[in-house]
C-alpha cells in the first residue's frame, strides 16, 4: 500500500502523482493525435480526449498498483 506524499509539509496522496504523470504523458499523446487529424473522425473531441484521459489514468495505477 502506498503511503502519503510530504510536499511542503502538506501531505499528498499517492492519486495525485499518478495525475500529474498522466497528464505529462497525455499532452504529447494528444498533440500527436491532432496532428494525425484523428479529431475529424470523433464525435465529440472534448469527450474523446476526456476518455484517452481516463484511460490511460486507469492503466499507470493499474501498473502501479502490481
Amino acid at each position: 500500500m502506498l503511503a502519503n506524499v510530504d510536499v511542503y509539509g502538506f501531505y499528498v496522496a499517492p492519486f495525485a502523482a499518478d495525475v500529474v504523470i498522466t497528464l505529462v504523458l497525455f499532452v504529447p499523446v494528444r498533440r500527436l493525435l491532432a496532428r494525425l487529424g484523428i479529431n475529424r473522425y470523433v464525435w465529440h473531441p472534448n469527450l474523446f480526449e476526456i476518455a484517452l484521459f481516463s484511460i490511460m489514468l486507469c492503466i499507470i495505477v493499474l501498473i502501479q498498483a502490481s
